[in-house]
C-alpha cells in the first residue's frame, strides 16, 4: 500500500484525481493498481502523532495557540483516524496514546503546560517509536518546535535522531515557530522522512498551518498495488507517476519486501510512505522526472506529486545558517587571572549599534554585548555565549535571554536558583530597560535604546 500526496505550487493538495492518473512501477516493471481510495475513506484510517514542544519558552500565547491548533487538526480528522499526543521539555511524555475519541484528545491537549528545557532530539525519537507501533498503516508525525535542542537533557544526539526518523520512513510535518528554531535540523528531518516543513512567524499562524496539514492528510491518495511478481529478497525502487492535465510528475521511494520473503503470497501490498520534490515532465516526451519518495506538488502551477509534501511551503522563510564560532565548539574555562566576562559569539558591542544589550557591571565593567533574534546564554562554562569568570559556588548556573514578539525574556536555566532580576529570584522574567541581573558574584544590566557605543 502506497500513500501519495499531490500538492500544487502553493503546497495545497490537489483533489479529485482518479486511479487512471497514476502509474506505478518497481525497477521498471509495471505494477497494477488493485485498489484506489483517498484519506477521506474511513476504511483506511490515519494514525497521527501530535508532538508539542512544551519547554519554558512556549509559555503564554505560544502554548495557548499551540493547543488551539492541535485541537483544530483533531477536529478535521475522520471518525476512524487515530491520534496520539506527545510532549517534550526536560523529558518526553506520552500524554495520550492512540485513540479516535476526540473528547479525550481535546482534554489531553488542553492539559499540556510549558516549562523546562528542550529535549527536541528525544522528542523526535519518541515520536518515531510511537508512530511505528501505530494501529494504522497510513501514518504521520506532526511536530511543533520553537527552538533548538537545549539544556543537555536529550539522551540521543542530532545525528542519531535524524537517522532513526529516516529509517522509519514516516513523514514528519514539522512546524517551526518563531525566529529561534533550529531550521537546519528541521529541514534535515523533513527531507530525510519525505515530509514537509512549515514556518510560523508568530503563534497566531499556527492554527492555519495545522488546518492545512489536516486537509493534506484527508486529501492523500492510497494505492494498493500488486507486487506478487517481484522478488522479495532484493531491494527495489518504487516509482509513482501522476498525469494531471497532460503533465507527468514522478517520484521514487525505496521498496523493501524482505519481510514477505519467508512466506511468499500470491499477492502482497507492501507499505511504502514517502515524499519527494518531483520534476514535472510534459506527457509524451519520454523524459523522466524524479524525486526520492512519493509525494508530488504543482511547480509553477503545474502538478507535482508528494507523499507528505514537497514544495510550495506555507510561511516558508529561509534564514542564513551561521557558522559556529571556534570558541563555542571548544569547551573552555576562564583562568583565575581573567579580569572579567569573556564575550564570544558576535563579540562585545564596542562601537556597534544595537536595539538592546547586556552590560557587565560587576565585579567590574567588562563591556557590552548586543542582543538580537538569536538566544544568548550567560553563565560560567565555555559553551555560554557570555562566559563569566567566577561561579561563586554556582559553577553550573546560567540563564538565557531572547526576544519574542518585541520583548526580551529571561529564563533561569539553573536547577538550584542563583539568578535574580531586580533583586528578586527569577525563573522567568520579562526584562525592562535598566533591570539588574545577578548570577553568582556577577552583575549585568539589561539596556534598551539607541544602542550607540560607550559614552
Amino acid at each position: 500500500q502506497t500513500t501519495v500526496t499531490v500538492l500544487d505550487g502553493s503546497g495545497r493538495p490537489v483533489p479529485d484525481l482518479n486511479s487512471q492518473a497514476f502509474n506505478v512501477t518497481a525497477d521498471g516493471k509495471s505494477l497494477a493498481v488493485t485498489a484506489f481510495t483517498t484519506g477521506q475513506d474511513p476504511s483506511v484510517p490515519a494514525a497521527v502523532v501530535l508532538v508539542f514542544d512544551t519547554s519554558g519558552s512556549m509559555q503564554g500565547t505560544a502554548i495557548e495557540q499551540a493547543r488551539q491548533a492541535g485541537k483544530a487538526l483533531v477536529g478535521q480528522l475522520g471518525p476512524t483516524d487515530q491520534v496520539a499526543v506527545l510532549t517534550f521539555s526536560n523529558t518526553v511524555q506520552l500524554t495520550r496514546d492512540f485513540t479516535s475519541d476526540h473528547g479525550a484528545l481535546i482534554s489531553a491537549i488542553d492539559g499540556i503546560q510549558a516549562t523546562g528545557d528542550t529535549a527536541l532530539y528525544d522528542g523526535v525519537g519518541a515520536a518515531v517509536g510511537t508512530a511505528t507501533r501505530a494501529p494504522a498503516q497510513r501514518r504521520a508525525i506532526v511536530l511543533l518546535s520553537d527552538g533548538q535542542d537545549f539544556g543537555g537533557v536529550s539522551h540521543v544526539d542530532r545525528a542519531g535522531s535524524l537517522a532513526a526518523a529516516a529509517a522509519a520512513g514516516i513523514p514528519f510535518f514539522a512546524v517551526g515557530l518563531g525566529p529561534s528554531i533550529d531550521q537546519a535540523y528541521l529541514e534535515d528531518l523533513t527531507t530525510g522522512t519525505h515530509g514537509q516543513l512549515l514556518l510560523a512567524p508568530s503563534p497566531q499562524s499556527l492554527q492555519s498551518l495545522y488546518e492545512a496539514i489536516g486537509t493534506t492528510l484527508r486529501q492523500q491518495y492510497i494505492l494498493d498495488v500488486d507486487a506478487s511478481g517481484l522478488d522479495p529478497a532484493s531491494a527495489k525502487t518504487l516509482r509513482v507517476e501522476v498525469n494531471h492535465a497532460g503533465t507527468i510528475t514522478a517520484a521514487e521511494a525505496p521498496l523493501d519486501l524482505s519481510h514477505f520473503a519467508p512466506t511468499p503470497a500470491p499477492q502482497v501490498t507492501p507499505e511504502v510512505t514517502a515524499v519527494v520534490t518531483p520534476i514535472p515532465t510534459p506527457a509524451g516526451t519520454g523524459a523522466e522526472g524524479g524525486g526520492s519518495a512519493v509525494p508530488l506538488a504543482l511547480a509553477g502551477g503545474v502538478l507535482v506529486l508528494g507523499v507528505a509534501g514537497a514544495g510550495g511551503v506555507v510561511y516558508r522563510r529561509r534564514r542564513r545558517r551561521q557558522a559556529v564560532p571556534q570558541e563555542l565548539r571548544t569547551p573552555w574555562r576562564p583562568r583565575p587571572d581573567d579580569p572579567g566576562a569573556v564575550f564570544v559569539g558576535t563579540g562585545p558591542l564596542g562601537n556597534m549599534r544595537a536595539d538592546a544589550w547586556l552590560e557587565s557591571v560587576g565585579p567590574e565593567n567588562a563591556g557590552r554585548f548586543p542582543l538580537g533574534e538569536e538566544p544568548v546564554t550567560v553563565g560560567f562554562t565555555g559553551d555560554c555565549t557570555i562566559c563569566l569568570p567566577d561561579g561563586a559556588g554556582l559553577p553550573g548556573a546560567r540563564f538565557r535571554v531572547w526576544r519574542r514578539e518585541g520583548v526580551y525574556m529571561l529564563h533561569n536555566l539553573s536547577r538550584s536558583g542563583g539568578v535574580t532580576v531586580g533583586g528578586k529570584p527569577a525563573t522567568w522574567a520579562v526584562l525592562e530597560d535598566g533591570d539588574e541581573i545577578v548570577i553568582g558574584a556577577s552583575r549585568l544590566r539589561f539596556r534598551m535604546g539607541d544602542g550607540g557605543g560607550p559614552a
